[in-house]
């Protein structure tokens, strides 16, 4: 049978009416809150390329955080260590959650977050780890931000993660709210472009052999290393040296992840060189300083 060009358009607009040939956009978990309270649902970065959904909610009032995995399977519930206090204000809950991560108030593996209470004329904050232990608190205190936002500042509703693109969508029913997660066919443009710009990586098209760059630098803690592998590259050895040459460390490191985490102690003070090695030869020869 001949096809013309109305038989064709007739073709094009049946696939677009059934959705053939177009990606779609699939509800992925639907996250519950309690009779009280709608909840605040998260996606967040809480490590290097480490991602987890963070729940806060309570029975009177946001007192307990629910950590969930990608997968949605919940890893812990962290109870927040304070009397669940009143509301603040007209929609100002009296305890906000600011920044809740891994390595970020403290460098061991137990989760820390941030929290404040009370009004913005009489304000409290917290920093507690998993453990209820009090790693910082100060009265009268609240972050420096110009205005109230509602999430910790490490958020977006639409991320970018080692696990596909996800958005969060809230929904407001009666008798019980919920919050749902949603799977997207693509990913966020220049997701990572600004993080490597700032760290002075170079694309796979500027250097064929990958890149890597250290930061802070000189570092007195823990360093992070990021990196690009070679086009077509699906794993390669960040390789540091000492000024003899002599290799002190040697890590693998994959196409999932762009950076790494390296801890105090791994490597004394000194002047060290790094590179990234694999089959399509070695990145530039970069120096590191590190002091104690």
């Amino acid at each position: 049978m001949k096809i013309t060009p109305i038989v064709l358009c007739a073709i094009c607009a049946l696939c677009i009416a059934f959705g053939v040939g177009r990606a779609q956009i699939t509800s992925e978990h639907k996250y519950h809150a309690d009779s009280l309270n709608i909840g605040k649902l998260w996606l967040l970065e809480v490590d290097s390329a480490d991602w987890r959904y963070v729940y806060l909610t309570g029975t009177s009032n946001a007192d307990t955080i629910s950590v969930y995995t990608l997968a949605h399977q919940l890893e812990k519930v962290i109870p927040i260590p304070l009397t669940p206090p009143k509301f603040a204000g007209p929609g100002y809950p009296g305890l906000r959650l600011e920044y809740f991560a891994r390595r970020l108030f403290d460098l061991d593996d137990q989760y820390e977050y941030l929290v404040y209470t009370g009004s913005e004329l009489s304000p409290s904050t917290y920093i507690f780890n998993e453990s209820g232990k009090t790693v910082f608190s100060c009265d009268s205190c609240q972050p420096s931000y110009s205005e109230w936002t509602s999430g910790p500042r490490n958020h977006d509703a639409i991320v970018s993660t080692t696990s596909g693109s996800k958005m969060l969508m809230t929904f407001v029913t009666k008798p019980v709210g919920y919050q749902e997660v949603y799977s997207l066919p693509g990913n966020l443009p220049g997701a990572m472009q600004a993080f490597r710009a700032q760290s002075g990586v170079t694309s796979t098209a500027e250097n064929g052999s990958g890149s890597a760059a250290a930061f802070p630098n000189p570092a007195s803690k823990e360093v992070r290393i990021v990196y690009t592998l070679p086009a077509g590259a699906t794993t390669a050895d960040l390789v540091i040296s000492d000024v003899l040459g002599k290799e002190c460390k040697r890590y693998r490191v994959g196409s999932a992840f762009n950076d790494i985490l390296i801890s105090p102690g791994e490597l004394s003070s000194g002047t060290y060189f790094y590179s990234l090695v694999s089959e399509k030869g070695r990145s530039e020869v970069r120096k590191l300083v590190v002091g104690k």
